[in-house]
């Protein structure tokens, strides 16, 4: 019963997640992502942690902490990057850099989750792994923004994340889809198996 909520929340958040990307993408709904990307963070991070109590697998504890601090702390920050700019001295380029690393640390962290999964034999999170295109195109294009104007610096990082956003969103639909049909009989009997 726990398990099946644990998959139905991470796979609820998996889905906020997607629309939060659609949201970002789109012209007129871009100001519903931020209420979409919160409820996306603390259903995933809720659901990772409880996926990880009732499959046995601790690693997943892992995964729900740092989606729910970097996801908070890249929330945070995103939308007072001038504050963090000036309290820690920063370059506008720097301080975004700082941010996005917050997004970066727990995205690998949910890619380690999915590469995981599939080697436990659920071959969907492979589709799963396709995130790690965004997240190497977002890293990417973060490093290269240090080499540009000031007054063309924010253009280049939106135009840069939108081309990121197709394969993330591709990922989160995957992952919904995977964590909704995982097979409870045999997680169970992997965690049985694994504590002897």
């Amino acid at each position: 019963m726990v398990l099946n909520l644990s998959k139905s929340i991470i796979g609820i958040g998996y889905i906020f997640s997607f629309l939060t990307l659609f949201f970002l993408i789109s012209i007129f709904l871009i100001f519903l992502s931020p209420l979409t990307y919160i409820v996306s963070i603390i259903l995933r991070s809720v659901g990772w942690i409880l996926f990880a109590r009732t499959s046995g697998r601790k690693s997943y504890t892992l995964v729900g902490i740092l989606d729910l601090v970097f996801g908070f702390l890249f929330f945070l920050f995103l939308f007072n990057v001038g504050k963090l700019k000036l309290s820690l001295g920063l370059s506008e380029s720097m301080a975004v850099i700082l941010v996005f690393s917050f997004w970066v640390i727990y995205s690998l962290g949910e890619w380690f989750a999915y590469l995981s999964l599939a080697r436990e034999g659920y071959k969907k999170f492979y589709g799963s792994m396709i995130s790690i295109l965004g997240i190497i195109y977002i890293i990417y294009s973060l490093v290269s923004s240090v080499y540009i104007k000031s007054s063309d610096y924010m253009g280049y990082i939106s135009q840069n994340l939108v081309v990121a956003i197709l394969p993330l969103m591709i990922s989160s639909l995957v992952t919904s889809l995977g964590i909704f049909t995982l097979d409870e009989e045999r997680l169970v009997s992997i965690k049985l198996s694994e504590n002897g």
